[in-house]
């Protein structure tokens, strides 16, 4: 089973893109290739990626948002399965074993999901680490960047909405309810995710509102409401 990664990275800090890719490059299932889309960065990545080697690819496209950077990983690379990885975040290193396992378990299973885990970034400082209030238990992910997707669900489902005012993975997993496709979760940890300064507190807060409004989508058009379409 050959896995295509897709990275996303929009001026996040460097050191953090690094150890995102390596955590990919150090997978006891390794993937096929593994793709940066450096989405409008004003400090590009493509040295750093370079430097990194081995294969990795990175391309450059002007800020179209998240939805739209994955969508085009996925139009750049050519495995059988996709995974999805932020360039603050951290995978497991048997993160693509587990949930090709799971895949493999079950023919009727056709999208893998698994739990994440947040972590302090090692470079805040104790003032700064002060400011966060999180549990460090492992939860169920409802995210694209817990997930391994068959190349064909995903040419079925269609991309990941770019109306950046809606949580793109709870409106692309509803459609991926209302075709009947299947999917499980694992109780293994395939996420770590990076809290640091530029990801919480108030982005948080606006994620809240993207994710009742992305719920709503779902419903409107379990309901057969044209208010559901995006």
């Amino acid at each position: 089973m050959s896995v295509s990664v897709v990275v996303t990275y929009h001026d996040e800090k460097r050191e953090y893109l690094r150890e995102a890719v390596e955590s990919a490059l150090a997978q006891t299932l390794a993937p096929a290739e593994i793709v940066v889309i450096d989405d409008g960065s004003v400090r590009p990545a493509g040295d750093l990626i370079a430097e990194i080697g081995r294969g990795v690819r990175h391309l450059y496209q002007g800020n179209a948002g998240l939805g739209a950077a994955r969508s085009a990983g996925v139009t750049a690379t050519s495995g059988a399965h996709i995974a999805f990885l932020d360039a603050d975040d951290l995978w497991p290193r048997d993160r693509l074993r587990l949930l090709r396992e799971c895949l493999a378990a079950d023919p009727g299973v056709a999208v893998a999901m698994g739990h994440v885990s947040q972590f302090l970034s090692p470079d805040l400082s104790d003032e700064e680490r002060q400011r966060f209030r999180f549990s460090p238990a492992p939860m169920p992910g409802l995210l694209a960047t817990t997930m391994l997707i068959p190349r064909w669900v995903f040419n079925r489902i269609g991309e990941f909405s770019r109306n950046r005012q809606i949580h793109q993975t709870v409106e692309w997993i509803g459609r991926l309810q209302e075709h009947g496709i299947r999917t499980a979760t694992i109780p293994d940890v395939v996420l770590l995710r990076r809290i640091h300064l530029g990801n919480f507190g108030v982005l948080r807060r606006g994620e809240r509102h993207d994710y009742a409004r992305a719920l709503k989508v779902v419903l409107d058009r379990r309901r057969g409401g044209r208010a559901g379409e995006v």
